[in-house]
């Protein structure tokens, strides 16, 4: 949230109340699952298995829920995945930064595009991935998680070329603009259209493109077409 807010002059926060994001680390009643509420603004964590509360991306998918909401002042969509994979790709985001700084895997690892990598990849369950090279629309399933792993995995593509502030300030920059029934094409285009309004380089505008629309978005940046940008 500081990254968000102070350094990238988002002022994303909660609507339902103020002084911080509310969470409960031991919710559900021992239940092995997590949530946010839109009605609440809250957060709550489950246990069993490891205790979600433990593995810091499931801390971050959850308040990527919470973002995603407050920065569309109540328009959170869950179409296509979207939401989840705005909390995958959030915490996909905090995670390649730190193995940035202190890294402990390479690309090469399997581990190294995995999500929730201490609650999941175990005994308990598979977790989810980044890197699926799976295309929209073709291979949405109809599974909000798995439908997900279609967003996540095209902003890290963006996110590993631009680097984690161009990525994030579009992504949620683009994400203002888009309602409850939004789905991951035309977030896609939003994002596209907060680079073209935060004036983003052609080369860069170029590299979002690409990955949209290898990703099987049909999006278009006619904005800068005037600049010789094909």
């Amino acid at each position: 949230m500081q990254y968000l807010n102070s350094e990238l002059g988002l002022n994303i926060t909660p609507y339902q109340y103020t002084g911080g994001v509310q969470c409960d680390p031991h919710g559900l009643d021992g239940s092995d699952n997590s949530h946010y509420s839109t009605g609440n603004g809250r957060v709550a964590f489950g246990e069993g298995g490891v205790d979600d509360a433990e593995d810091a991306d499931v801390i971050i998918h959850e308040l990527g829920h919470g973002l995603h909401d407050w920065v569309t002042a109540g328009g959170l969509s869950r179409v296509n995945g979207l939401s989840e994979g705005i909390g995958d790709f959030l915490a996909s985001s905090y995670s390649r930064k730190l193995d940035n700084e202190i890294p402990l895997w390479t690309s090469a690892d399997p581990e190294f595009h995995w999500m929730f990598s201490w609650d999941g990849h175990n005994e308990y369950w598979n977790g989810r991935l980044n890197n699926v090279t799976r295309i929209y629309p073709d291979d949405l399933v109809g599974q909000v998680h798995t439908d997900g792993e279609l967003w996540s995995s095209t902003m890290m593509q963006i996110w590993n070329d631009l680097g984690r502030d161009k990525t994030e300030r579009a992504h949620w920059e683009g994400l203002r603009m888009t309602g409850p029934s939004t789905n991951q094409e035309q977030t896609a285009q939003a994002v596209l259209d907060a680079a073209v309004m935060l004036e983003y380089s052609a080369v860069d505008i170029q590299t979002m493109l690409t990955h949209f629309l290898n990703r099987g978005y049909n999006v278009s940046a006619n904005a800068i077409l005037a600049d010789g940008f094909e």
